[in-house]
């Protein structure tokens, strides 16, 4: 593999989800946008095939169809929609393409807008993988209502977090990680 184009882009496509069930008309479009505009990039630099998939936001939409056909005839794009475990797994391939395969075992998790996978790998192998909806895009949301943010929103957002990875741990076991590992927007920022 080599890098011929590198870029991103945080569209928000859940933004307002949550609340409405639904993909809003406005995240639609931005991320349609960004879809054409990397569609293409990727065809200029010799692309002969585009693989695109869509996680929670998409996921859970009510109108997932309607996003997944106005990909296909605006970008020429088929987006495949994947399940918690193929993102976690995903993931797992793009951080061992990154930074190498761990000895013993690591603990990897991917904070998206809807939802954050934890996998833990023992080498190159999946022990176990929780997806929860630790989403920022998610929480924001729901619990922060305000700006700045208020002592008592802040405080059901920790409790709620707090309970969220409390569930993770139970269902995490790792035995004392060698490395633990994130990736996507929020981490690299």
């Amino acid at each position: 593999w080599r890098i011929a184009d590198e870029s991103r882009r945080i569209t928000r496509l859940g933004e307002g989800a949550h609340s409405t069930g639904v993909l809003q008309p406005a995240a639609i479009e931005r991320t349609l946008a960004a879809l054409a505009e990397f569609a293409e990039r990727a065809r200029r630099a010799g692309a002969e095939r585009l693989f695109a998939v869509a996680t929670s936001a998409v996921r859970e939409a009510a109108n997932q169809q309607e996003f997944l056909q106005a990909a296909a005839q605006r970008c020429q794009v088929d987006v495949q929609v994947i399940d918690a475990q193929e993102e976690a797994r995903l993931t797992l391939a793009g951080v061992q393409r990154g930074v190498g395969c761990v000895e013993g075992e690591s603990l990897i998790f991917d904070i998206g807008g809807g939802s954050t996978e934890f996998t833990l790998a023992r080498g190159e192998q999946t022990v176990a993988s929780v997806s929860c909806r630790l989403g920022v895009v998610t929480l924001t949301e729901r619990y922060l209502k305000r700006a700045p943010v208020v002592a008592n929103e802040f405080a059901e957002l920790a409790a709620a977090i707090d309970a969220d990875l409390d569930a993770v741990e139970r269902r995490v076991k790792q035995q004392g990680a060698a490395a633990l590992i994130g990736t996507a927007g929020t981490i690299t920022t």
